[in-house]
């Protein structure tokens, strides 16, 4: 299930039909039951090639969701652990993001335990732990 849509969106409706995969992959759109859907997979995989900070991915780790990700610049890297709760992939290497998906489909053990993990550093990411590092950088200044 593909969430979202953009400036791509044609272009996967196309290579979706080209290759026929209309029965594989569907396109979700934008949603606004993200929160309740995530229980229904077995993984999160974010293809994005640029982010800031990618909530999606904090939403993802707190539901127990293994992290597939780029390695882009920003965002990835500060949340997923590559090979701890995730797997970080070189920025637009395809066969290796879809070699890291096929990984985690055909291996429950890797994934069951990047499950586990995805809980032990969510505290980095919580109000308090923002808030109190605002409240220093503010105070610095």
């Amino acid at each position: 299930d593909l969430f979202g849509d953009g400036e791509m969106m044609e272009t996967v409706k196309n290579l979706i039909d080209e290759y026929a995969l209309s029965e594989n992959v569907h396109l979700m759109g934008m949603r606004t039951d993200l929160p309740q859907r995530y229980k229904d997979y077995a993984m999160y995989v974010l293809p994005s090639y640029r982010e800031g900070m990618p909530l999606v991915l904090l939403e993802a780790k707190s539901n127990r969701l293994p992290i597939i990700s780029f390695d882009i610049l920003t965002g990835p890297k500060e949340i997923v652990r590559d090979n701890v709760d995730g797997i970080l992939v070189k920025p637009y290497d395809i066969d290796e993001m879809a070699n890291a998906i096929c990984t985690l489909i055909e291996n429950d053990e890797k994934r069951m335990a990047f499950s586990v993990a995805s809980q032990e550093n969510l505290e980095k990411f919580s109000k308090a732990t923002i808030l109190e590092k605002w409240k220093n950088l503010i105070e610095a200044i």
